[in-house]
């Protein structure tokens, strides 16, 4: 029997599913059991077949290929000419996208363009960037395709000023001794093209002043004399490693509008290095035809070169590394290994910068992949997760998901993603000087904010800011926007988590100059908080606000150590600190923050007592404020926040033992909830409440899964009753709660679900918006049942077309259906239809004849509402299955017929 290749598998994959919806590599992958970079090679030959077809997406994904026409292939160039041309330069940073756009200015500006100059250090890709520039103008038709580009390295002229403005200009013939003809000057042989000025510094004053008049013109003149004058147009591209302000006179460049500067490879941030990087070897890969595997060491190494030479100096160490890999291995392989013995001594390489261990991680780079395939087994999105933390923090913030459900899901992807860093990630040297620093904002912590920290907390920190700053991401101003627009609805549910964020992002920054992927970080910091800490549920806000330098600080720090807890937030106010000032700073604070739970304050001064007239509209919760605050009071106050004792009892505590006083407001009206509980979990009541969600379809009263095991121990003493005022509870199984109105899910289609439903909602909604509710409902727990007995027809469509025919039933025997006479007929008619589409020509063996005389005007009824379902779906309902729709409306509604 032939061996079934992984070739032969991810075909069959294609052909067994919708192989025409777009699959990913890593999908492929999983499902015939195969590792990712040997799938995407596979799958990139299985395109060059024109078996598969790629889309150009992020991640690319594949088809089945159904042919390409030639506007295809013209549509498909037309739409990459200018990635093809800047796309490995705009990917590097934002700021190389503003260098291009002053590049694509330059190029597209009307008649000769606008000059441009190109400064930095040598090796940075100066003179590759004109090119691009070139390409660029050519593609964009803003020049011909045949137009010329021309260089001149004004340094190879610089000691012979004459013979430089003879090469520049031409001359004519007897110009001077030896110039036997006339000869065209580069300028002219650029005509109508490009010509690059490179080391243009070398240029004497001379030779910048004869170029004024062709910048000012368009026309210059050879030399010689009786030489006629030439009008040309020649974009002008200039690039000097010098400070063009010292060797260039100030007339020559203020005739250069654009000036754009590259910077050398150590200044650029780590993604950009590691772009770059890439970029290389993706070209050696190309080049030597061969795929690599490249050691994280290898790339750690590259990362920090610092060598002369630049981009230059580093592609000539890629290469030689990429040579002499090829030269020591067998050319068959899969793929060929880079490690650090192929890196060329002869180069500034620090070798002992990363440790190089014999277990390293790889990178690799398929030569066929068309967008570039460098990719860790390990990179930085699959450790932190990052998709699974969107997700979630998504969920939680739309209130999709409770508190508990929030914390649990949390707290398990936090220590799974800390469990791969300890166990499974190697360490470096690198470390070391991390670790210090974390340690001691951890310490800091630990002292202003009670922060307990264990050593896997500093491990786990230390290799995230390591793996981040040499994998850096680099984000689009809009997705940089959207990940901060994430954290500011995050932070505002976790406010304390978001501030220890926030701090140790700012501290780790002012330490360490550490900038690397903020975005991210931050995001992940304050769900690493919240699992080390996980007391945001249950702690008010509590504040303390003081005269005197660092007074309020000293004792916050104090009680939040004792507790080890985060307990309270502290203002230090000077002296003549105004109550407007205070009352700004405090309205500032509680728009961040989540009030729902209540606001406590503590003050040292009667006088700021009767500002809660001016913050009351920001807080939700209860709020409360005491006077003449001390050390102590703050010690007995924090024991009986942790205690979750209520404001008002807190304060009437406070006030019995302490000479002191305090202002009390009460809480606003709660939101209205509805819970869904399953004894089988969560995750069921989950998907029951995303239905619900789209039946309601507003955020009048939220619908949130809860735990089924905690309500029946705890009842309605359980502490979502203090947040939220529930109306009604949704159980799967038998659930007894005092003084609470409980349903069964399957009682939602009958008649005591509709009457509860009108009970429950009627002061929240109209009776018509009820009516339309308790219709879909009904409408989407029929879709649920009818699903998995459909094989031809699309539910979806079915149920809305089934809807109209029984709402027109309605109307013609002026009878309200009741919920589960509706959810039948539902059933019924939607299975009906398949049915008949199935048994189409075929008549049924009785007539039922007499049916059709004593029901007469049911039957005419039934198919004057049943007609726009025949001829929508081509089928005629016969006298059987008006009979079937009349047992079931008299089997649920009395004395109906007679």
């Amino acid at each position: 029997m032939a061996r079934i290749t992984n070739k032969d598998k991810i075909k069959q994959y294609f052909l067994e599913i919708d192989g025409h919806l777009g699959i990913g590599a890593g999908t492929v992958a999983e499902a015939v059991g195969m590792k990712r970079n040997a799938a995407s090679a596979i799958l990139n030959e299985l395109e060059r077949e024109h078996f598969l077809t790629k889309k150009k997406t992020k991640p690319v994904l594949f088809t089945l290929y159904e042919g390409e026409t030639d506007q295809d292939r013209i549509d498909k160039k037309d739409e990459q000419v200018e990635d093809d041309v800047f796309k490995e330069i705009s990917e590097l940073s934002y700021d190389m996208e503003q260098v291009l756009n002053k590049c694509k200015i330059s190029a597209a500006y009307p008649g000769r363009g606008l000059p441009i100059m190109l400064l930095g250090p040598s090796g940075v890709g100066k003179s590759m960037l004109a090119e691009k520039i070139y390409l660029y103008a050519r593609r964009q038709k803003i020049i011909s395709e045949e137009a010329p580009f021309v260089v001149l390295n004004c340094a190879d002229y610089a000691n012979n000023k004459e013979l430089l403005s003879s090469v520049l200009f031409g001359y004519k013939r007897g110009a001077f001794t030896g110039a036997n003809k006339d000869f065209a000057g580069l300028l002219e042989k650029a005509d109508q093209g490009y010509l690059l000025l490179d080391e243009v510094h070398r240029l004497p004053p001379e030779g910048q002043e004869k170029l004024f008049r062709y910048i000012d013109t368009g026309r210059i003149t050879p030399l010689g004399d009786g030489a006629d004058e030439k009008e040309l147009n020649v974009k002008l591209i200039f690039a000097t490693t010098e400070n063009i302000d010292n060797v260039l006179l100030e007339t020559f460049i203020r005739r250069i509008p654009l000036t754009v500067t590259i910077p050398s490879y150590s200044e650029r941030s780590s993604n950009e290095r590691m772009k770059i990087i890439q970029n290389l070897f993706e070209q050696e890969a190309h080049i030597l035809d061969c795929n690599f595997k490249i050691s994280s060491n290898v790339i750690n190494n590259l990362l920090t070169f610092k060598g002369k030479g630049n981009i230059g100096s580093l592609k000539n160490i890629i290469k030689i590394s990429c040579a002499n890999a090829q030269n020591r291995q067998e050319k068959h392989q899969d793929y060929i290994e880079v490690t650090m013995q192929d890196l060329n001594v002869q180069y500034s390489v620090d070798y002992n910068s990363i440790k190089n261990s014999s277990t390293s991680q790889w990178i690799f780079v398929n030569k066929d992949s068309e967008d570039i395939m460098i990719r860790s087994l390990d990179s930085i999105g699959e450790i932190l997760q990052m998709d699974s933390m969107i997700r979630l923090i998504k969920k939680y913030t739309k209130n999709s998901i409770t508190y508990d459900r929030f914390s649990k899901q949390n707290k398990k992807l936090i220590e799974g993603i800390m469990d791969h860093i300890v166990y499974d990630i190697e360490s470096s040297s690198v470390e070391i000087v991390y670790k210090e620093h974390v340690e001691n904002i951890f310490k800091f912590m630990q002292s202003n904010y009670g922060f307990e920290y264990t050593g896997t907390a500093v491990i786990v920190l230390t290799k995230v800011l390591v793996l981040l700053s040499r994998n850096s991401t680099f984000l689009r101003e809009d997705k940089k926007d959207y990940l901060t627009e994430m954290k500011s609805k995050l932070a505002k549910k976790l406010f304390r988590q978001s501030k220890m964020a926030e701090l140790f992002y700012r501290m780790v920054n002012e330490t360490m100059d550490y900038n690397a992927n903020e975005e991210l970080l931050k995001l992940f910091l304050i769900l690493f908080f919240h699992c080390q800490m996980d007391e945001e549920k249950y702690l008010y806000n509590a504040i303390i606000i003081t005269h005197g330098y660092s007074t309020a600080s000293s004792i916050a720090s104090l009680v939040n150590q004792v507790y080890s807890s985060y307990i309270f937030d502290a203002f230090d106010m000077p002296y003549d600190t105004s109550k407007k000032q205070i009352v700004e700073r405090l309205r500032s604070y509680l728009k961040k923050v989540n009030t729902s739970s209540g606001v406590l304050i503590l003050v040292d001064m009667g006088s700021v007592l009767s500002i809660t007239d001016d913050i009351s509209d920001l807080v939700e919760g209860n709020l409360g404020i005491i006077n003449n605050v001390t050390t102590q009071m703050a010690l007995d106050v924090g024991n009986e926040l942790l205690q979750k004792r209520d404001i008002e009892a807190i304060l009437k505590t406070t006030v019995r033992y302490n000479s002191t006083t305090y202002h009390f407001i009460r809480k606003k009206e709660k939101q209205n909830a509805i819970l869904v509980c399953c004894m089988k979990g969560l995750e069921v009541a989950d998907k029951i409440c995303d239905m619900l969600r789209t039946c309601f379809d507003d955020d009048k009263i939220l619908i949130l899964e809860y735990d089924y095991e905690k309500l029946a121990q705890r009842g309605s003493g359980d502490d979502v009753f203090d947040l939220y005022n529930v109306s009604l509870i949704i159980s799967t199984n038998e659930l007894e709660l005092e003084d609470m109105e409980v349903l069964l899910l399957n009682e939602l289609v009958d008649q005591k679900g509709y009457e509860t439903l009108n009970h429950v909602l009627k002061t929240i909604y109209s009776e018509k918006r009820i009516n339309t509710m308790i219709e879909n409902i009904i409408k989407s727990f029929s879709l649920r049942n009818i699903m998995s007995q459909l094989t031809i027809l699309n539910p979806e469509i079915i149920i809305d077309d089934v809807g109209y025919a029984i709402h027109q039933m309605e109307l013609e025997l002026k009878l309200k259906f009741t919920p589960d006479l509706k959810h039948i007929l539902y059933m019924h008619i939607g299975i009906m239809v398949e049915r008949l589409m199935q048994q189409k020509n075929q008549e049924p063996l009785h007539t039922f004849g007499e049916f059709a005389r004593t029901h007469q005007e049911f039957c005419e009824m039934s198919k004057k509402c049943l007609s726009s379902i025949e001829k929508r779906y081509h089928v005629s309902v016969n006298m059987r299955e008006i009979r079937l729709i009349y047992n079931l409306i008299e089997s649920k509604i009395k004395d109906f017929g007679k």
